[in-house]
């Protein structure tokens, strides 16, 4: 697994991002809060390993260790815009969404609706065993060793 966090992008909690090259699958599992620098870091990331890798691939983001989410609706909304015309000329791939909490699930669905019409197909999923079958990989291969975390809270902004 080839771990990668952009030495441009440093902040006090830089965002880990893992590429599995036997699944095709990019994931990010963020740590704490998850805020507007770390879109920004996924999406350096995530245009850097599409430009420069020629096969498809999925996508995971993984929020069960998110304990504050704490996004506008610019950047929310920025983002989706940037995914939506970076994947015009790439084939269809999947984004699934392990969304445990009503805030990230939230989130996870304001994000699906911007993505409707896109070549990025978005699944939300509870947990890891749902989100696995979805992408057809092992649950070893999007499951997160770390424990479960404790508490959790949103500062999230629907986007009208």
């Amino acid at each position: 697994m080839i771990t990668a966090i952009p030495q441009t992008l440093a902040m006090d909690h830089p965002l880990k991002i893992d590429f599995d090259p036997t699944y095709r699958l990019a994931i990010c599992r963020p740590v704490g809060l998850f805020g507007d620098d770390h879109v920004e870091q996924l999406l350096s990331y995530l245009l850097a390993l599409e430009d420069s890798n020629p096969s498809p691939f999925n996508r995971l983001l993984d929020l069960t260790r998110v304990t504050e989410i704490r996004l506008s609706s610019p950047t929310i909304s920025g983002y989706a815009k940037a995914r939506q015309q970076a994947t015009t000329n790439l084939p269809p791939f999947r984004t699934a969404i392990i969304a445990p909490d009503p805030g990230a699930e939230e989130l996870a669905l304001t994000y699906a609706k911007m993505m409707d019409g896109s070549k990025i197909q978005v699944g939300i999923f509870p947990d890891t065993n749902s989100a696995a079958d979805w992408l057809c990989v092992p649950e070893a291969a999007v499951h997160s060793k770390l424990p479960k975390k404790i508490s959790w809270r949103s500062q999230f902004q629907r986007v009208p």
